[in-house]
């Protein structure tokens, strides 16, 4: 995954992977894009609202009149041999302007949460190549971007969900994303059967839609801090269990918002609990570890 540039040097630990990495957008696409893709001026909003996701992203026809264009710009086409999303893909790079259209559809824990719009106009690309990502199992895609409006009916075609206009989207395999992780000579079949519960277990917590400071943080781990992988890894193989997952305000105060996420493992002989936390900046759109993966003492 990219880099973001924040100048903390705990962004520096992030996954490396070029599979997770968007295409370059071409020069050629056309910058103009419809005045429904352009985001809320600041003054819509007293309080700006970010979003970091982890979902999936799906393409859906904004009304009848754009299904039966799709329709007869693929009829005359050979269609042979392709599934009918490896068809989408290649109609709307191949034609733009059906891209620009569609209804794009972000779900989380395949229920319907926001629907897509690209502050840049080129960005729409990044759209069209995430539905090449898809693969036979299951693909992620990260979200980042700022809470809009709710659509108007006429926008998806009556699909009343609420805007976000992206910054960054990144589409990959839970396959890839566990590869990606730094094992440092372990076996990779346990660890990744460690690291992969560790990630589910975060995207199923209740209600994490990227969108409050505690799942913004969280979804920001699984995704940029491959220690916490580590750390999972090496609790199960001691005899611990994974007891708890939770996110508390940093005991630091100052301008910013800092929070502290919490794992608690439990060895699962005595029952003594341990606790690591790592601290996270969730003030801005980006964000960023403070400190590194420390022991947690609970506050008295």
């Amino acid at each position: 995954m990219e880099e973001n540039n924040n100048d903390s040097k705990s962004s520096d630990v992030i996954f490396n992977s070029s599979s997770m990495i968007p295409p370059e957008i071409p020069e050629d696409v056309n910058s103009k894009m419809e005045t429904r893709n352009k985001p809320c001026c600041n003054s819509c909003s007293a309080e700006r609202k970010f979003v970091f996701a982890i979902g999936s992203i799906d393409a859906r026809f904004s009304s009848l009149s754009l299904e039966q264009e799709y329709n007869q710009v693929i009829s005359i086409e050979n269609t042979n041999g392709q599934t009918d999303n490896q068809l989408l893909h290649r109609t709307l790079k191949g034609n733009r302007y059906i891209a620009r259209e569609m209804c794009w559809i972000y779900s989380i824990e395949g229920i319907d949460s926001y629907i897509l719009v690209p502050k840049d106009p080129l960005d729409i690309d990044i759209l069209v190549e995430s539905l090449n990502q898809k693969t036979e199992g299951e693909d992620t895609s990260v979200l980042i971007g700022e809470m809009g409006p709710i659509a108007t009916a006429d926008m998806c075609n009556g699909l009343s969900l609420p805007i976000v206009f992206f910054d960054k989207i990144y589409t990959f395999s839970q396959e890839q994303l566990i590869d990606a992780i730094p094992k440092n000579d372990v076996k990779d079949k346990e660890f990744n059967v460690s690291a992969t519960e560790l990630f589910n277990r975060i995207k199923q917590i209740s209600d994490n839609i990227g969108l409050s400071d505690e799942h913004r943080a969280l979804n920001y781990l699984s995704v940029r801090f491959p220690q916490i992988y580590a750390l999972a890894h090496k609790m199960h193989a001691d005899g611990h269990s994974l007891s708890k997952i939770y996110v508390i305000p940093s005991r630091l105060f100052g301008t910013n918002k800092l929070l502290d996420v919490v794992f608690e493992f439990t060895d699962r002989k005595t029952g003594v609990r341990q606790q690591y936390y790592i601290r996270v900046d969730v003030t801005s759109k980006y964000p960023f570890v403070q400190n590194p993966l420390t022991q947690f003492f609970e506050r008295t």
